[in-house]
């Protein structure tokens, strides 16, 4: 699991994983027996089904043309800054994206348990692709003081893995304000940017945001981001940017901000992740914590045989090939259920998988 982690706790950060082979926590391990072996890479007759989700494009202003053709959507010419790969958020109509041909908040409540194995009324996992033009607003997440009202007892945790980056491309993570009257001073005299920490950033890294952690993704990446079906951000700076449709400022949310507000903020990267291998298949653990979620990177190099022993949000991050029969392409996410148990991996390619446990 990796440990990479500020004082406070607030931001876990790995860069560059495809490149690092060993670490004081960070091991490469032998595959473990039982859990995930090479073989005949095509599925048994009986193997379980898996499920396509239809993704929801959403036209953003700081969005760029890329996804469009990444993704193959109609609408060659929008400027999408959003895609949502797979939630059962009510807010984005109809509940959220679809799947075998209904709302996924339909069929998460129809199989909730036998498909899923959570005991959630809500489904509690959201997945994005997020790609920017220009650099986002400075936000903050709140932690389960306000979210468990809401019935999220452990606030909005957040994570991103870096698709693409250009080579000036950074990221705002953390803050060096030593407390909340410094930055509060900071807000009121416009001089934030000075307490902002700018990391630069490239395609392989990845970012764990706990409740409570300052963060914008800047302009030029294109993020698979993972958090939870609650939209709760409080915006705390946006550059002073004029809306061109609005003509006028965002709306911030600066008390609602200072309230989450962790203190201290300090980034800095401790260890990697733990890896297991063999010759066909690479599994990275990105993240691994009950009742916030798991996050495993699977790059294959031909085919392989993938024992799993929760459901799975399963996203084709780079080639494309089958998972159990079905073909699958770049930026595809498929539902693996509970009930697979196994997934019968074809070609070479590499896949981020999302779980709640």
């Amino acid at each position: 699991m990796m440990k990479n982690r500020t004082e406070n706790k607030s931001i876990h950060t790995g860069q560059n994983i495809a490149k690092q082979k060993s670490g004081s926590d960070g091991m490469i391990l032998p595959m473990t027996p039982g859990a995930r072996e090479s073989a005949a890479f095509f599925p048994k007759k009986d193997s379980k089904q898996i499920y396509k989700i239809v993704p929801v494009p959403t036209v953003r202003l700081w969005g760029t043309q890329r996804l469009a053709g990444l993704l193959h959507l109609e609408q060659k010419n929008q400027p999408y800054g959003e895609v949502i790969l797979a939630s059962a958020m009510d807010s984005l109509g109809n509940g959220g994206t679809s799947i075998d041909g209904q709302p996924f908040s339909e069929f998460y409540s129809e199989h909730r348990k036998d498909l899923f194995g959570l005991e959630s009324e809500i489904f509690p996992l959201r997945v994005n692709l997020i790609d920017t033009s220009q650099p986002l607003s400075v936000q903050v997440h709140p932690d389960r003081r306000i979210t468990e009202q809401f019935g999220l007892k452990q606030g909005v945790n957040e994570f991103w893995f870096v698709l693409e980056a250009e080579k000036d491309s950074t990221i705002e993570i953390g803050h060096k304000a030593k407390d909340i009257e410094q930055i509060s001073k900071a807000i009121q005299d416009g001089s934030l940017e000075e307490f902002l920490q700018y990391v630069p950033v490239a395609v392989g890294d990845y970012f764990f945001l706990r409740p409570g952690t300052l963060h914008a993704i800047g302009k030029g990446i294109l993020v698979y981001e993972l958090t939870y079906n609650i939209d709760m951000t409080y915006r705390i700076y946006d550059y002073n940017r004029i809306n061109e449709v609005t003509n006028s400022k965002r709306e911030l949310h600066i008390d609602n901000a200072l309230s989450v507000l962790s203190f201290p903020q300090e980034y800095s990267i401790n260890s990697l992740p733990i890896t297991y291998e063999d010759s066909q298949l690479n599994e990275t653990v990105l993240i691994d914590e009950q009742d916030v979620f798991t996050v495993k990177r699977w790059k294959v190099k031909d085919g392989a045989i993938i024992n799993v022993d929760s459901f799975y949000l399963c996203t084709v991050i780079e080639g494309d090939g089958w998972l159990n029969g079905e073909f699958v392409c770049q930026y595809d996410t498929w539902l693996i259920p509970l009930t697979c148990k196994e997934i019968y991996v074809k070609g070479e390619m590499t896949l981020i998988a999302a779980t709640y446990r």
